[in-house]
């Protein structure tokens, strides 16, 4: 980071390495390049991924978002209670190791909206599961996630 004397700061990024000249002096030799950009980009990303965060976590219903693999991104406080989990962070670990209980069909379910379909129910209960039953369950594909929401 580098701070102009009007205050504005540049991300540089510096590669150099040494080349000995004839006379035996050593000359660097380099290129600086202006992450700017780049860096602010990332920034605002790292912001909104907060912000998403947040709103998910603290959400009044129960939400939960997957990667491709189905390895919890987050999950609200909500569905941390409704599926009777407690305080355990979710986050990297897989919902089949979560519910082991999952059957074959909710798997399949789980792998077609990760290819893009919407599936909604309005009655789907998981046998031998920790939850009694879910009241209207929606499934829905993101870019790279997956969202399971559910609402009584």
């Amino acid at each position: 980071m580098y701070r102009l004397p009007n205050e504005q700061i540049l991300w540089l990024q510096f590669s150099s390495h040494p080349v000995k000249e004839s006379d035996g002096s050593i000359v660097w030799d380099g290129v600086a390049i202006d992450m700017t950009e780049r860096k602010l980009a990332e920034l605002a990303l790292r912001k909104n991924e907060r912000i998403l965060r947040l709103f998910v976590e603290h959400s009044p219903a129960a939400i939960a978002m997957f990667d491709r693999e189905m390895c919890y991104i987050v999950a609200s406080h909500r569905y941390l209670t409704d599926y009777r989990l407690g305080e355990h962070n979710l986050v990297g670990r897989s919902h089949y190791d979560v519910f082991p209980e999952m059957t074959e069909e909710h798997k399949e379910i789980h792998r077609r909206c990760l290819a893009g379909e919407v599936k909604e129910n309005e009655e789907d209960q998981l046998p031998g599961s920790r939850y009694e039953r879910l009241h209207r369950k929606a499934v829905r594909p993101g870019s790279t996630r997956y969202h399971l929401q559910t609402r009584s």
